[in-house]
């Protein structure tokens, strides 16, 4: 008689459902029509295999939610939108690793072609620094995303 066949178990991925623009301002409190507005202006929305706008990733809410915040510091809307479009496009790994090191707030500095490129620098020591310290907001932002979850899943 031969030795069983063992087959691995494998993890089964369920599909990922975007967050809508309505999922992502009732979570972040983003008001409705600056959150459609950088959906449809900045490339922040998760694209389905087909290449449609399909809503928005974990990434793309956080740095709306970011760039709200900015927004409501009278950053005005150019800062606001470098730091929502900076924040969709970074890691999740990526992001907390900085965190970890200290570096927590999104700087702009021009490459030589005059565009603005975002880094993580360590968090400027003035009130408003504190008050956007990407720590405090992605804590805020998780806890704001979990009580939305709960709310509306049960």
């Amino acid at each position: 008689m031969s030795e069983p066949i063992e087959f691995h178990r494998t993890q089964l991925a369920v599909p990922f459902r975007p967050f809508t623009v309505d999922d992502v301002h009732k979570f972040t409190g983003c008001d409705l029509k600056l959150v459609a507005f950088w959906y449809e202006n900045l490339p922040i929305a998760y694209k389905s295999e087909a290449g449609f706008k399909d809503g928005m990733d974990y990434m793309g809410a956080f740095g709306v939610f970011c760039g709200w915040r900015w927004w409501e510091e009278a950053a005005g809307a150019e800062r606001s939108s470098m730091v929502v479009n900076f924040l969709a496009h970074v890691k999740q790994e990526e992001l907390e690793k900085h965190l970890e090191h200290g570096l927590a707030f999104p700087a702009f500095m021009p490459d030589e072609n005059g565009v603005k490129l975002g880094m993580f620098v360590e968090v400027p020591d003035r009130p408003l620094g504190r008050k956007l310290d990407l720590r405090m907001l992605y804590g805020e932002f998780k806890k704001r995303l979990k009580d939305w979850e709960v709310s509306t899943h049960g």
